[in-house]
Parts: structure tokens; sequence; C-alpha cells
């Protein structure tokens, strides 16, 4: 294989132009070559002079004005210009000895070096005229839409590339009719006149990239040689590169393509030992372009020469077919005859044709504006919804028309960020599209900033000019979003904010108007139209926040009764809103209603600060444009409020009235309390800015001079006011505690305007003690007042409320913890926070005004009194609450101490209810009253009863309820002052209680000779059950119960049964409720139950003579009493002792009669009224059954 020419070509294109073939050589160019060829060797001429004389002559001869036009195939002489060199002998000779046959052959030697160059006057320079695709090009300065629908169906009749078929091609027919709102007749017509055109002139545009595993030896001095098969002769080669582990060149070329079928690019690798020095660029389109090429091929003559060593490292080949419509991105294999493959190369490959490439460019951008519109409008997306994807067809599109434009990357990316920003200003979509593709778009392969040729500068500030004002509105209507803000609009701000910024990075030419005022007819700004971004950013926050509160204000209303009596109001609040009040004083006559004023700016104030809060979370959004977000919205909440709040303020100062201590309402409109309140809410709000600000002054820095007038009289005020709340707080208060907490409302209400003054006294911020002194003594005076009346108001409270019937333990709890709470909680630690000892003392050693002081030491021993008067109120509250206990002890003194005991027993809830609901001081007070009380009423019972008819048992339980009452006091760790007193009355209460009998056990052996008597079974039902004494424990399975009688008419009913052991007090287990679930309607009078019960026995009760297991049946009634159908007693001798061993399923059931209840016998009544049982049960029991004649 012969080397080719080694060469520099230059094929960086400008203005993102396709390459193109060159014109003819000029005369000037084969005879210089000619005559280097013939006589290079022989002349021994070393290279560096031959390309020194060749520069030197071309030089000459281009610059000279008289020089004749090129003329292809002649012989004439060219007059070279003379120079002063020492090889002009050795020129002169060349040049002389140029003929025709010389010129002939190097015409043909340049034809054959594929030189490309991007000029276009070069391109167009001996061109007789267009090529076929030419004829039939848009202009560059204007198409139509109609024209770029005839290129795209021209296009779609001649698709370029592999990856295209006839299948589609209607499809994309149909698809383009749609896009451009074609009507099917016009669509007809200029398709046939597409159709008939001739085909494009295609070509091959290629960048050789790099090229890599090759061996360590060939990576240096290696060179990149392409051509098309079909075309052996037209070949081109890339620089030399040198020193190089991985040779790089990203040098770009092209290729006219005669057969697409059947024609292959070949890429050859070459080795050159010696180092062979590489052209200069050729971007620069003139003349020294020509100089450069000479020196190329000069240099590929001495390569050619006998004593230049190079070898080839390999050779790729792709088929052109093989080549798909869009760019195509490869590594290539090298081979080598007769040799394993060796490493690849790296190209980049597209088909394209010779359009111009500006024209391209300009119908890409109006394609994509055309079939984006089509994409929303088909697909009726909601605005910042949809992701950017066209669909197949349009991308089918965009490739074709790319390929025949012979479109870089670079003018795509261009054409697609113009075309998508004009379409999203009408349409708005996702920012996360416009976001990538404006990176891309700007940033090189190295992360830098792309520098935009003049026209590219225009086109891209354009579309940004288009863009902006969207990115700009979405600002401004991000408050209103706030409602509805999501996940969704946050990732869309987010992307708007940094296309922002990049855009910021980017300086727009001057001569671009980038905020037109048509466009911006909302913003109101000082700047000039050509303002920086950055500050149109603020501006547009600006007016967002601005808008916002103005609209907040706007909604300011009045009651509709006020609405009627002050008819002007709507007028002066539209003063304010629209800052009429900043350009005029307004007095307070003109407000009809100022305290509504008042109260709405209170109520609207603090809002802002959530407001910017909440706006505060865009500030990490915003960072990326060094804005703070929340500071500027806050800068103009300020601005606002200043403007609106001040004078309202000022006026209602100047009217407040003075005080008067005589009048029962100094204030009847509240203004004074409004005030501070929007005091208060102001100083909250100055210091959230200062947050913001760190002390620098804003227009809200100095709102306390606002308030100056209003303070005194407010603190004169305040007094009486705190009385009266106090008084309301009271009578609104039910004396039921707060969840978690043992005081009620009223308390909390008294701390809170405790709070309330210390808050405002101490929000003042005085600058000296002088000035705070008559302050803090009004202060202090009001506290000890306010203290005091409270103890009286609870005092009457409780009075009250114990006149009423019913259960007021609760109440009278509560009202004990409310004075202890405003005494522990409100008014010491007050004075201690106040610190007013330490301030009078100051005040005694430093100032000559002593009675001033003498006047402060006196309201200090008002705050010990408050606290005494206080003290002996909830002491009164406290002794009551014990009398209550006590009178029930005293009404039930003949009750069995069960009463007692139980927890649902009258001493144990009053008991629980003081221990629940007092504090543990009160309590353990309270408790000591009860039980040394409780123990002198014992005492007194005894004596009044002891010579009386008394049975023993009312002396047991009397000695029990002792018993209990001293055994819970105990645990109280309380102190018994009289011990003798107690030990007497034990001691008398021992011995009365003997002698006791147990009536009821009796009276249940007697029932047991009556169920023995019983015959018929079926006037009373009958139970079936197991039982076994088995491991210290009676096991009991209820089977079921039949033939029941009931006083149901429809003969069905509901039982159950209930268990238990006699005598109770000898088996503790059996007072536990045992009893079966309900058997809800059973029928025919029978019910299955099968339910098993253990109760534990003591050591030898299973032998206790006597002892009985009581079965009760009763009918379940939900709205009534459960009626009983009857009972059974077995015996413990009764149970088979057998069993006790074996499994409780071998145990045989016991069928036992139930007997009726209504037969009671009379000396039961009897013992009932000798008054000789022993516990209060058994009393209620014979009661119940001596007045309904059944047992419960």
């Amino acid at each position: 294989m012969n080397p080719p020419l080694p060469g520099s070509i230059d094929f960086v294109l400008e203005d993102g132009a396709a390459p193109a073939l060159p014109p003819p050589p000029s005369p000037l160019h084969a005879r210089l070559l000619g005559v280097a060829a013939q006589h290079l060797s022989a002349m021994e001429l070393n290279m560096d002079e031959m390309l020194s004389a060749g520069e030197r002559v071309l030089n000459g001869g281009l610059e000279d004005e008289e020089q004749p036009a090129a003329v292809n195939g002649t012989d004439s002489e060219l007059p070279l210009p003379p120079v002063e060199t020492p090889h002009q002998g050795r020129e002169s000779i060349l040049m002389s000895e140029l003929g025709k046959e010389g010129m002939d052959v190097l015409a043909g030697l340049i034809r054959s070096e594929p030189v490309v160059n991007c000029d276009k006057a070069a391109a167009e320079d001996g061109a007789d005229g267009k090529s076929n695709a030419e004829s039939h090009s848009l202009t560059i300065n204007e198409f139509t839409e109609e024209q770029l629908y005839c290129e795209l169906l021209y296009q779609t009749h001649h698709p370029l590339g592999n990856d295209v078929s006839d299948a589609n091609q209607g499809q994309i027919f149909d698809f383009l009719k749609t896009a451009f709102r074609i009507d099917d007749k016009k669509h007809e017509e200029k398709k046939n006149e597409a159709k008939i055109k001739d085909k494009p002139d295609v070509k091959l545009n290629l960048e050789i990239i790099e090229v890599r595993d090759l061996k360590s030896s060939e990576t240096s001095g290696t060179s990149a040689v392409y051509y098309l098969k079909n075309q052996p002769d037209n070949k081109a080669e890339s620089d030399v590169q040198h020193d190089k582990k991985i040779p790089v060149w990203n040098e770009k070329g092209s290729l006219p393509i005669s057969d697409k079928e059947n024609d292959a690019l070949i890429v050859e690798i070459w080795k050159y030992a010696e180092e062979v020095p590489n052209a200069s660029p050729s971007s620069n389109k003139t003349v020294k372009d020509k100089i450069g090429t000479l020196k190329n091929m000069a240099k590929g003559l001495v390569l050619n020469s006998k004593n230049a060593d190079r070898k080839c490292s390999g050779i790729a080949e792709i088929l052109i077919k093989d080549i798909p419509s869009g760019a195509m991105d490869e590594w290539i294999p090298l081979k080598k005859e007769q040799k394993k493959a060796r490493g690849e190369v790296h190209v980049l490959l597209s088909l394209g044709t010779s359009r111009d490439v500006q024209v391209g460019c300009k119908e890409h951008r109006r394609l994509v504006r055309v079939l984006v519109r089509s994409e929303l409008e088909n697909r009726a997306k909601a605005p910042f919804t949809w992701d950017g994807r066209l669909s197949d067809t349009a991308e089918q599109v965009l490739t074709q028309h790319r390929a025949h434009a012979s479109l870089d990357e670079s003018h795509v990316q261009l054409a697609r960020w113009a075309g998508f920003c004009d379409q999203h200003e009408e349409t708005p979509f996702n920012f996360h599209v416009l976001e990538a593709m404006l990176k891309k778009l700007t940033t090189t392969q190295d992360g830098a900033h792309r520098t935009f040729a003049n026209h590219e500068a225009k086109v891209f500030w354009d579309a940004n000019r288009n863009l902006l004002p969207t990115c700009l509105k979405f600002i401004r209507f991000l408050f209103k979003m706030s409602n509805s803000y999501g996940n969704a609009m946050e990732a869309q701000l987010s992307s708007m904010l940094r296309i922002l910024a990049i855009l910021i990075e980017i300086k727009p030419p001057e001569d671009i108007d980038m905020f037109p005022s048509y466009k911006y007819t909302w913003l109101k700004t000082d700047h000039g139209h050509n303002s920086k971004l950055k500050r149109k950013v603020l501006d547009a926050i600006k007016h967002s926040a601005r808008e916002w509160i103005e609209e907040r204000f706007a909604k300011i209303e009045f009651g509709e009764e006020e609405k009627e009596d002050n008819p002007q109001c709507w007028a002066i609040l539209s003063k304010y809103k629209d800052g009429g009040v900043a350009k005029r004083k307004i007095k307070v006559q003109e407000i009809a209603n100022p305290k509504a004023l008042l109260s709405c700016y209170n109520n609207e104030i603090p809002g802002l600060k959530e407001c910017v809060l909440s706006s505060s979370f865009h500030d990490e959004q915003f960072k990326c444009l060094d804005i703070q977000y929340s500071k500027v919205v806050l800068q103009v909440f300020d601005n606002k409020v200043n403007q609106v709040v001040r004078p309202l303020v000022l006026s209602i100062c100047n009217s407040l009235k003075k005080y008067d201590p005589k009048d029962k309402e100094p204030d009847p409109q509240n203004k004074s309390t409004d005030l501070v309140c929007l005091y208060f809410t102001l100083k909250n709000f100055n210091e959230f800015e200062d947050t913001y600000f760190h002390g620098e002054k804003v227009k809200c820095s100095d709102f306390h001079n606002w308030f100056a007038r209003g303070v005194s009289q407010w603190l004169d005020i305040t007094l009486l006011k705190a009385m009266n709340m106090i008084k309301a707080a009271v009578e609104l208060d039910q004396l039921e505690p707060l969840d978690d907490v043992k005081f009620s409302s009223s308390a909390v209400d008294v701390l809170g305007i405790f709070d309330m003054l210390e808050k405002d006294l101490r929000a003042l911020k005085w600058p000296d003690e002088k000035d705070e002194f008559p302050l803090m003594a009004k202060l202090v005076k009001s506290i000890t007042a306010c203290t005091k009346h409270y103890a009286d108001q609870i005092r009457q409270k409780v009075v009250k409320v114990t006149d009423l019937p019913g259960d007021y333990e609760i109440q009278l709890c509560t009202a004990i913890n409310n004075i202890e709470h405003i005494l522990v909680e409100g008014l010491e630690p007050l004075m201690k926070k106040l610190n007013v000892e330490a301030l009078f003392m100051t005040l005694t050693k430093i100032r000559s005004h002593i009675p001033e002081c003498h006047k402060g030491l006196k309201v200090l021993s008002r705050v010990v009194d408050a606290a005494e008067n206080a003290d002996q109120k909830m002491m009164e509250i406290v002794q009551e609450v014990s009398e209550k206990i006590l009178k029930v002890v005293r009404e039930n003194q003949s009750l069995s101490p069960t009463r007692f005991m139980s927890p649902i027993s009258p001493i144990n809830i009053h008991l629980g209810v003081l221990k629940r609901q007092l504090s543990k001081h009160n309590y353990h007070r309270a408790i000591t009253f009860i039980w040394e009380s409780i123990v002198e009423l014992i005492k007194q019972i005894v004596d009044t009863t002891h010579m009386e008819d008394k049975p023993p048992g009312f002396y047991k339980n009397l000695k029990k309820s002792l018993e209990f009452f001293e055994s819970a006091f105990s645990r109280e760790s309380l102190a018994f002052k009289n011990g003798e007193l107690l030990e007497a009355t034990k001691t008398i209460l021992e011995t009365l209680s003997k002698n006791s009998i147990d009536p009821v056990h009796k009276f249940y052996l007697e029932r047991l000779v009556v169920q023995g008597k019983v015959d018929d079974y079926d006037k009373r039902g009958q139970i079936n059950v197991l039982l076994q004494f088995q491991e210290k424990s009676l096991k009991i399975e209820i089977l079921n119960v039949r033939n029941l009688r009931t006083r149901s008419k429809e003969g069905d009913c509901s039982p159950y049964v209930r268990i238990d052991l006699i005598p109770k007090q000898n088996f503790p287990d059996s007072n536990k409720k045992l009893k079966t679930k309900i058997q809800k309607r059973s029928l025919k009078n029978c019910a299955t139950f099968e339910e098993y019960f253990e109760i534990a026995m003591a050591d030898g009760s299973e032998n206790m003579e006597n002892a009985l297991v009581h079965l009760v049946v009763k009918d379940y009634n939900r709205f009534g009493h459960n009626m009983v159908i009857g009972e059974t007693l077995v015996r413990f001798d009764k149970i088979n002792r057998d069993y006790a061993n074996k499994a409780f399923a071998d145990v045989p059931q016991m069928e036992l009669p139930l007997i009726d209840l209504v037969d009671v016998p009379q000396d039961l009544v009897r013992i009932k009224k000798s008054k000789t049982c022993d516990t209060v049960t058994d009393l209620d029991t014979i009661a119940t059954n001596e007045s309904t004649g059944t047992l419960n």
C-alpha cells in the first residue's frame, strides 16, 4: 500500500457551516507545487528553506494588486515580485522552468486533496451554479412556515441513514400535516412538489477523535488517514501526534458520497519514525489558509521521498449504509494483514448535505417550536408538568432535519433552547427540561462557560428574553401558590432559580433589551430597562410580597352593626390601605372605629411573622442567586407596617382621656388595652426583624416611641381592669380541675394576669432605674391587691357551692389548690423575679427622695398581708372539707367496716378525692384533722351506746372500723397527738364485740332441708354440675339447666348461674363474683353452659362442717331487675371424695333440683328484728328477702 500524502488539515467550521469541497486550485498553487515536485531532490533544498521560499513567493504574489486572475489549464507566466533572500536564484530557476505539463500534474494533485474550508466565498469561487440540493434551500434572512413544511416533505422523501424505512413515511406525513395545521389539499400539492425534486448531494461528516490500545512503540508520531473505499484518491490526514501514550486529534472533515449502499469509510493509522512538524491552524480563512496548505503539501513531498520511514499500524472500516440518521459515535477495531487485531479508533460519523448551516439553524429553531406546540396541544398537559419528551415521530423529523442541514450538537442545542423558550412563554412546562437543556448548552466539556459567536449570542438571548417573564411571574405568584405548594412546585421553583443563576453568570450583549416594558407592566422598578437580572429578581420578590400584604390588609373588615353605625369607616380604611395616611396627618375623629382597626392589625401582624418564617423555606432555593428570600420579604412587610400602623397609634394615644380613679370605666372602649396588645405585637415583630437585620435600622425600629403617651395611663388603669378580670374569671370558673393539674381555670387566669403585668413592665425597658421605680411600685401594688381580691372571691364562690345540693368535694379541693397555687407559684416567685427588694434598697442608697422609698417599702409589706389573708381563707375551706367526711362517719356508725373498706364506700370516695385533688401539704393537713376527729367521734359513740341494748356485732363493726382508719392513716405517716384516747377506745370496743353469732349460715342449712323435701322437679327446674375436691381447690363445672320455670309469656329466658360458698367469711376467694355467661333467648327453658370454675381452699377448709356450695339461677333482664328462677345447695360432705385423684372428666354428674325462693322462713325475719346479725351484708340480704321474697 502506498502511503498517503500527509498533511495538517483544519476541519473547524466557521459559524457551524458544513464542510464543502474546495474550489479548483489557483495557477499559483499549481505552478509552485509542480516546480517543487520536479526539482526538490536535484537542488538538494532542505525542508525549512523550501517552506520559507515558497511562503515568500506566495505572499508576494497574493499581495500584488496586478496579479492576473486564475486561469485553469494555461501556461501563462505569473510575475513574481523580487525578494531579497539567500535563495533568490534558486526560486527564480524553479518558477522559470514551470511549464504547462507541470501545471496540469500539480492541478490534479490539488484537486485530489480534500482540503476543507468553510469560507463561503471560497466555496462559491469558480462555481458556475448551485447543486440540486441547494436549488430548493431557503434563504437565511426570511422563510415562512409553509416553506419549512415543504422542506420537511422533501427530507421525508429523501431520508438519510439506515434507521429510516418506507413503512413509517406515511405516519410522518400525517404527523407533519397535523403539527403544521395544513389541510389535505395543500398537503398533497406540496407533497407532489417535493417528490419530483432531485435527490440531495449526500456527504459524510466525520470527526477523528482518538485511538487506543496501540503498542507503546506505535503511539508516538501517529496520524490518521481517512477516505472512502470507492474514492481511494480522495484522502485526508490528521496532524501527527508526538509523545502521547494515547493519540488524540479531535479533527473534523467531510467526504462526498456517491454510492451509499456499497461504499465504506476507511481509516488508516500511520506511524512515522522521524518527527514531522504539524501545520498551523487554518481557521482564519484568509491568505494564511493557503500558506498552511502549501506547507502541508510540501511536507508531504518530503515524507514521500525515499528518506521517510513510516508504516501502517492498522486499518478500520465501516460501511456507509450502517450509519444511522443521527450521529454515530463508535470505537472501530483496527486490523492489519496477516496479523491479529490491535487497537481501536474512536470516530464520530454523521450523514449530511451541502445546505447552508445558518439557514438550517433557523429552520431547526422554527421546527422545534412547532413540534413543541403540537405536543402540548395533543397532550393537554397542565402548566409546569410536561417533561419535554417529544413523540418518536417528532424525534425522527428533528433527526432528519439535523442530518440534511449538517448541524452539529451545539447548533441543535441552541435551536432546541430557542424553540422551547419561545413556546414556554405561551404554555409553561417543566422547568427541569429547560434547566438540563441550559446546562448542556452553556457548559463546555471541561466545565467552563461556553462563548457564543455574535449571531449565536443574539439567538440565545432572544430566547432568554422570552423565558424570563415566565420566571419572574412564577416568583411574583409564589405567595399565592403557598396554599397549593407541594413537592412538585418546590422542584419547579428550584429548577427555575438554577436557570436564572446560570443566566446571571453570562453577560448579555449591550444592544439587547432584556426587559422590554411591555412584557413587565406589572413590575414597578426604579432601574433602567437594561438593569441586571438579579435586580429584577429582587424587584419581583418585593412586588410579590407587597401584593400579598396589601391584599391581606385589604381583608380587614368590621361587623355589620359597625358598618351601619360608621358609614365613613370604609373610606378611612381605604386611606390606610392605599397609603394615604402617610401623606397627611389623620385625626382620630376621622376614624369611625379605631378600636376595630387596632384589633385587626393586632391580629394581622403576627401573621406576617409566620409568613416570613414559612417563606424562609425558600431561602435555600434562592441561595443559588445569593438572595435571602425571607429577608427581602420582611423588609417589604416592615415598610408597610410603618406606613399603616404608626399614624393610627399616634392618633389614638393623643386622644386618650386622662385617668380618674373615681371612674368605674376609665377606658370604656379598652383602647389602652388594645394599644398595649399592639405594642407587644410590634415588639415581637421588631425582635423578629433583629434576627434578620442584626441591629440594622429599619422603619419599625423606633416603634416604642409611638406608644409613649399611652403607657402611663395604661398602668393606672391596669389595677382596676385586673380586679374586674379576676372577678369575671372566678364567676366563670366551675372549680373543676384542668387536665393533669389540680387547679382550675381561674388560677390560670390570675397567673396569666400577673405574668402579663410583669412582662409588660419588662417589655418597656426604660433606660434607668429612677424612671422605672414608679412603674415598679404600681405593679407590686396591683399584684398584692389582686392576690387578696382573688382569695376573697374564691371564698365567696365556695359558700355558694356548698349551699347547693350534691357532692362538692372536688370543688372545695380545687378552691384550696387555687389559692395555694397563686401564693406558691404566683406571688412569691413573681416578687423574686422582679427583684423588688434589691431595687428598693438601691433606690434608698442613691436617691434623695426618701419618702418615695418608704412608700415602696410599704407596698412590700402589703405582699405579706396578702399572703396571710390568702392562707386564712384556704384553711377555712380545708376545715369545711374535713367536716364533710366526719358527717359520713357519724351517719353510718352502725355499719360494717366493709362499707368503709370497699373502694366505693363514701369514706374511701371522700378520701380518694382529697388525695387526688389536694396538694400534698394541704392533704396532710386535712387528713390529720379528719383522723383526730374520727377517734373523738368513735369514743363519743361508745360512751353513748354501751348502756343501751346493742348486740356485740355492733361493737365488732365499730372496732373494725377504727382499726381500718388507724391502718389507713398510719400509712400517711401522721403523728396522732392524743394516743391515750385512741388506746382507751380500742380496749372498750374489744370487750363489747365478743360472743357474736352467724344466723345466715343457719338460714341456709334450713333451706337445705326444704330442698330435700321437693318432689316435683318440673315446677322449678334442675341443674347438672360436676364437683371435685383436688389439690386444695374446689373444681366446679356448670353443665346445663333444664325445665326452668320463667315468667316470660313467650316461654324463653336468658339464664345464668351464680356460685357462692357458705359461710362466706371462711372462704374469702368465694367472695369474688363467680357466675357463668348469659345464654340469651334460650328456648324450651333449657340452656347449656359447660363452664369451668376453680376456687382455692385453705388448709382443712374442705372438711369444714356444714359448709355449702350455693348455686343460684337467674333470668337476665336488660332493662330491669334480673329475676331469680331458683337456687340449690350442696353440702361439702356430699361431694364424692373417691374421685379426688382422678381426672375431672371422670367425675360423675350431679343432678340437683332448683327450689323456689318465695317461701322465706319467718324466723329469719325475727333474727333481723332482734338485731343480732353480724354483718351489714347479711342484714341487707334479709331486708331484700323480706321486701321482695327473693335473694339476690
